[in-house]
């Protein structure tokens, strides 16, 4: 990614890490241990959900998740746990009023989840978790729709 060591000298400078995906939180996990950099980890999404997130962080708090689990159908979104985990966020402050899982084939980090959610290993898993009727729509890329049964 073009980063020099000259650069990671001023990681212990820093008053704050924001990990934006997945492949953030190691490191901002890692910086906090080692200089007690503390961090949040998210992907501020819309206007709404991007001033919640600063007031949170000038509060020098990191969002506390929101676990809930509604009863009827859920939304999943499958993506990087971080983007969905933020996606959600943002659905639930614009008024969602379903449940809505994240899964992930892309990193998974057990502190971020909530119950409910799906770390993904394979395809087949992917599938059995969206023959389970539990789901009324599926967020995602695109080419995850292809096996998506219809009904």
């Amino acid at each position: 990614m073009g980063v020099t060591l000259a650069v990671l000298r001023f990681c212990a400078a820093a008053e704050m890490n924001l990990a934006v995906s997945s492949a953030g939180v190691a490191l901002a996990k890692y910086l906090k241990r080692r200089f007690g950099t503390p961090y949040a980890v998210g992907f501020p999404m819309g206007r709404e959900h991007a001033e919640r997130w600063l007031a949170s962080l000038r509060e020098g708090g990191i969002p506390k998740k929101n676990d809930e689990n509604r009863p009827g159908k859920r939304l999943l979104i499958v993506a990087d746990q971080v983007l969905g985990n933020s996606l959600r966020d943002a659905l639930r402050l614009a008024g969602a009023d379903f449940g809505i899982d994240v899964a992930s084939f892309f990193g998974w980090d057990a502190e971020l989840a909530e119950s409910g959610d799906a770390r993904l290993a394979e395809e087949a898993q992917y599938l059995r978790l969206l023959k389970t009727g539990r789901y009324f729509a599926l967020a995602g890329d695109a080419m995850l729709m292809y096996p998506a049964p219809s009904g």
